[in-house]
């Protein structure tokens, strides 16, 4: 993957139902007000992380904010993900699910600081 590299392939969205059933079963959970993260180190994949986002119908009635919760989080991601692919232990490959637990919708400035926090929360927590 070069430095410039800011797309959100495919390969890089975690879509397997066998997958995400794994990772909520054995996973980590980490939360940072307003996203949830959970991750599951994985055997060696194409790409260092696969990752899918979530956003609850119960708090958000619309599909319309439910959407725009998830665009912005896949935006805050895809700008962010050259730097996690960085912080990564080399022979580490994860599963992650980004699931946004607020009531109102945040900014994008904010939903991206607190994904990177949230990260290095989670990087600490998969590294004990």
């Amino acid at each position: 993957m070069s430095k410039k590299d800011y797309s959100f392939k495919k390969e890089e969205k975690l879509k397997s139902k066998k997958a995400i059933d794994q990772l909520f079963k054995a996973g980590v959970s980490v939360h940072k007000y307003p996203i949830r993260w959970v991750a599951l180190q994985v055997s060696p994949q194409e790409y260092p992380i696969k990752v899918s986002f979530s956003v609850s119908k119960k708090k958000f009635k619309k599909a319309v904010d439910r959407n725009r919760i998830k665009r912005l989080m896949r935006e805050a991601w895809r700008h962010n993900k050259v730097d996690y692919y960085k912080d990564l232990d080399n022979p580490s490959y994860l599963h992650i699910m980004l699931i946004y637990t607020s009531q109102e919708i945040e900014n994008y400035q904010e939903i991206k600081s607190k994904m990177n926090k949230g990260f290095k929360k989670l990087l600490s927590q998969i590294n004990k």
